[in-house]
């Protein structure tokens, strides 16, 4: 998993050369930006050897950092080998690298707009040394990644519907080894969107042959607990996995002849799964218990290698001058579009089959409670923690960041599980006590893996700035998670379907609106301390009455103003602006209308009807 530059360094670099004022205030300004400042440049690097000088000594500085403290450790890649007395070798090769890049960052400017069908393999961001090398453009998830997603809806639909019905410890055991592997093709696939994606005829190609994998595997995968002599519903669904991501790792290492700032970590993964892929051949001839454990070995090594081989360790560890980084902006749009199709799985359980029925009875109460506990978990995770200004955990450090993304794996997958319980809470208000125990506690994860994830970040902004602090506005959600988790302990005489998706709708509802009441302005808040320091305000200008606001010990819930209505009529004399041209071209009725007195002849013409 590419990571970024820790969130404390400032940003002083952009396209332009290392250097230029103007080009650093335009870096600060840039949309990745947000979540951290990282020192960042453009794909052309600096004619001079300042930058690598101040390169190496961003990277003493930040081991000196690292020394003092755990929570500063750096995430950026170490700097090349061959170092003496903290600067680099400026011999022959280190030039010919540069004036190689150099030609690449020209290529790349000349062939960006242009189409083919095969284009050349890039890079989209990668460190050159300590500085984070990328364009300023914000990327967000494209057509192709998001009709990608499309194959997960029935996927993780099907695998955590059969978990349900079965409603016991195998089915729960299938579906978390069963999900984890469609998790990590998807894990493969945000990689190459993130970090090489061009949308040529290749890349179409790896995303329709994997998602044919994907399909061959979702219909396979229900059974993989069957013997090889009973069917071969385990084999294809390992073979169709092994094929899928055997195509990926093809693409990716046929990249690494191109790409020389992934190539050591793409060929490093690239080994160990072929290493591991004698484990996953082999659970399809050991029994059930043995194809569990190679299984899940072989999905924690995966998992782990990728972790490792992208990580600031195995950057330092391998001296690498360039390696991977993360369009972080790219990579927050990728996870939230796959929190949100899995959410999208309580409004197909409740719309699929007609569970609810006809006319108005309990079962249109569950469906809406329903409803509501989808659209509370999905605002807790949108919203985060409430906080104004933060440091990504991908921005922090490494003991943040592979948490954050670990943490997505329980979150995306219980949330699947909960969803389609759902279904059989909305049939009948009494079901199986397996349903419920598997709603509650999928639930329970729900809200506990959010409330962990915002509690990676680190927040910027100043004490008393909102109303709450962080702690303070999650501390509901593990109270929700709780009291939900319990529940299925009642008798259903006393908590049955209905009661159980009320609770759980007020109480993910209290949790979400106490977070938002803490997150409005508290008492050092800018425009209650009377400042005149707002944006488009200038220096010393006598702000509305609006503007600013006294502290009353409670913040304000409603906008100043917010009540005066707009008395203008949307009919009436208009005035408008005619276009300069040639006195010659324009009538005598037109120019009479259109001059303007002596006074006035440097200001726009106006013309009234």
């Amino acid at each position: 998993m590419p990571t970024e530059h820790r969130g404390s360094v400032a940003s002083t670099g952009s396209a332009a050369p290392t250097g230029s004022l103007a080009a650093a205030e335009h870096a600060h300004q840039a949309h990745h930006l947000k979540y951290g400042n990282v020192v960042a440049a453009g794909f052309y690097p600096d004619d001079s050897d300042d930058e690598d000088e101040g390169e190496e000594q961003e990277g003493a500085q930040a081991q000196e950092a690292d020394a003092a403290t755990s929570d500063t450790l750096s995430l950026a890649p170490s700097t090349s080998s061959g170092t003496s007395n903290g600067k680099l070798p400026r011999d022959a090769k280190a030039r010919k690298w540069r004036s190689m890049e150099r030609r690449e960052a020209h290529s790349r400017a000349m062939h960006e707009q242009r189409r083919y069908l095969f284009r050349r393999p890039r890079a989209l961001q990668y460190f050159r040394g300590n500085v984070l090398v990328r364009s300023n453009e914000e990327r967000s998830s494209h057509r192709l990644e998001l009709f990608f997603d499309l194959v997960f809806v029935g996927l993780i639909a099907t695998l955590a519907e059969e978990a349900v019905h079965e409603h016991n410890g195998d089915a729960i055991v299938r579906y978390i080894l069963t999900y984890t592997a469609a998790w990590m093709v998807w894990n493969y696939m945000r990689e190459i969107f993130n970090a090489f994606f061009v949308d040529d005829l290749p890349q179409r190609v790896l995303v329709l042959a994997v998602m044919a994998c994907l399909v061959v595997y979702g219909n396979n995968a229900p059974s993989a607990e069957e013997l090889l002599e009973e069917s071969g519903a385990r084999a294809t669904a390992i073979g169709s996995y092994l094929v899928a991501v055997g195509l990926i790792f093809g693409l990716m290492m046929f990249y690494s002849f191109y790409i020389c700032q992934y190539r050591i970590q793409i060929r490093s993964q690239a080994t160990i799964w072929i290493l591991l892929v004698g484990l996953w051949i082999g659970s399809i001839f050991v029994s059930v218990r043995a194809c569990i454990a190679l299984v899940a070995v072989a999905l924690v090594l995966e998992y782990s290698s990728l972790m490792f081989f992208y990580s600031p360790l195995f950057k330092r560890l391998a001296k690498l001058r360039y390696s991977s980084a993360v369009a972080i902006e790219h990579e927050i749009d990728r996870f939230t579009d796959f929190v949100t199709l899995v959410h999208g799985e309580f409004l197909y359980s409740v719309l699929s089959g007609h569970p609810a029925g006809t006319g108005v009875h309990s079962g249109v109460a569950r469906v809406v409670l329903t409803t509501v506990v989808a659209f509370v978990l999905h605002g807790i995770y949108c919203t985060g923690a409430g906080s104004k200004r933060i440091t990504h955990p991908i921005r922090r450090s490494m003991s943040y960041a592979i948490p954050f993304f670990g943490l997505h794996l329980p979150l995306v997958s219980a949330i699947t599980l909960c969803g389609d319980a759902t279904a059989e809470l909305v049939k009948e208000n009494e079901v199986a006590q397996g349903i419920r125990w598997i709603y509650s506690a999928t639930y329970a994860i729900g809200m506990v893996s959010t409330a962990l994830l915002v509690m990676l970040e680190k927040e910027l902004d100043a004490p008393g700035e909102l109303f709450f602090s962080k702690p303070v506005r999650i501390a509901p959600r593990f109270v929700a998670a709780i009291v939900v988790l319990l529940l299925p302990l009642a008798d259903q005489h006393h908590i049955n379907s209905t009661a159980l998706l009320g609770i759980s709708a007020a109480l993910g509802g209290a949790a979400w609106l106490w977070q938002e009441l803490g997150s409005l302005d508290g008492p050092n808040a800018p425009w209650y301390q009377q400042s005149s320091s707002f944006a488009g305000v200038p220096e010393g200008a006598q702000l509305h009455e609006h503007c600013t606001r006294t502290w009353t010990g409670f913040p304000a819930l409603v906008e100043p103003g917010a009540w005066n209505l707009d008395s203008r009529r949307q009919r009436g004399r208009t005035t408008t602006f005619v276009q300069e041209s040639n006195p010659a071209d324009i009538s005598p009725s037109a120019e009479a209308i259109a001059a303007p007195p002596d006074h006035e002849a440097d200001s726009p013409k106006l013309a009234t009807p």
